[in-house]
C-alpha cells in the first residue's frame, strides 16, 4: 500500500512539474513579439498569395501547403530555440535540474506550449485551404508530427550552445535547410532525392500527393527516423546543459 502512495505521488509531482514549465512557456511566448510574429507572418502570406495569385497550372492549394511546410520548419524550431538558450543562460535550466525536474517532463511543458501555439497556427492553413473532413485530418497529423520533430531539434540547438547569441548562429541555417529545401527541391533533382530523406521535405510530398510509385513505408519511416534523432539529440543536451 505505502509502494502505491509513492507511486501516486512521483505522478502527482510529475504532473505539477509539466503543467508549472507550460505555464512558464506560454507567458515567455506571449511576451516575446520577435516569436509570435514568426507565428503569424506565414498564414497571412499564405492567405494573401492563395487567393491574390492565380497561376496557370497550378497544383491546388499550393501556396498553402509550401508555406504550411515552411512554417513548421521555422518558427517552432526558431522559437524553442530562442527560449530554451535563454533560459540556459540565464541559468534557469539549472534551477530546473536541481528542482528535479527531467527532459522528459521539460519537453512535456516546454514543448507542449509552443506545440498548442504552433497548431493554431496549422488549423489556420487548414482553414484557408478550406480543408475538411479526412483531409483536413490528415493535414493536422502530418503537421503535428512535424511540428513536434522542429520543436525537439530547436531544443536541442539551444540547450547546446552558450548563450542566445551562439544558438541564433546555428539555428538560422539549420531552420533554412528544413524550411526551403521543400521548395528548391521541385526545381533540382538532385535536393529532391535528399529532401526525401527529411521531415519537412516528406511532409510536403505527402501534403502535394507526390509520393506515387514510392514505398507506403518512406514517409512514417522518415518521419520516425528524424523524431528519433532528434530526441536522442535533445535528451542527450538536456543532461549536458
Amino acid at each position: 500500500m505505502r509502494g502505491k502512495r509513492m507511486d501516486g505521488r512521483e505522478r502527482i509531482l510529475t504532473g505539477r512539474h509539466i503543467r508549472a514549465v507550460y505555464g512558464k512557456q506560454s507567458l515567455d511566448t506571449l511576451r516575446n513579439k520577435a516569436i509570435l510574429l514568426q507565428f503569424l507572418i506565414f498564414p497571412l502570406m499564405a492567405l494573401i498569395l492563395e487567393y491574390g495569385v492565380e497561376i496557370p497550372g497550378m497544383e491546388e492549394h499550393y501556396f498553402v501547403h509550401l508555406f504550411a511546410v515552411m512554417f513548421l520548419g521555422m518558427a517552432p524550431l526558431t522559437a524553442m530555440s530562442a527560449l530554451l538558450s535563454e533560459e540556459k543562460e540565464t541559468h534557469t535550466l539549472r534551477m530546473l535540474h536541481l528542482a528535479g525536474v527531467t527532459s522528459a517532463e521539460y519537453l512535456l511543458g516546454a514543448g507542449g506550449s509552443l506545440l498548442t501555439i504552433s497548431l493554431l497556427g496549422a488549423v489556420s492553413f487548414g482553414a484557408i485551404g478550406g480543408f475538411g473532413g479526412m483531409t483536413l485530418l490528415r493535414f493536422l497529423a502530418a503537421m503535428t508530427a512535424g511540428i513536434f520533430i522542429s520543436l525537439l531539434l530547436g531544443g536541442a540547438i539551444g540547450l547546446t550552445a552558450k548563450n542566445q547569441s551562439a544558438a541564433t548562429s546555428v539555428t538560422v541555417p539549420v531552420m533554412m535547410i528544413f524550411s526551403f529545401l521543400p521548395m528548391l527541391a521541385m526545381f533540382n533533382d538532385a535536393v529532391a532525392a535528399a529532401a526525401k530523406f527529411t521531415y519537412t521535405g516528406q511532409i510536403h510530398r505527402f501534403l502535394c500527393g507526390a509520393q506515387a510509385g514510392e514505398s507506403p513505408w518512406m514517409f512514417p519511416a522518415v518521419l520516425l527516423g528524424n523524431a528519433l534523432a532528434a530526441a536522442l539529440l535533445f535528451a542527450w543536451a538536456y543532461r549536458h546543459a
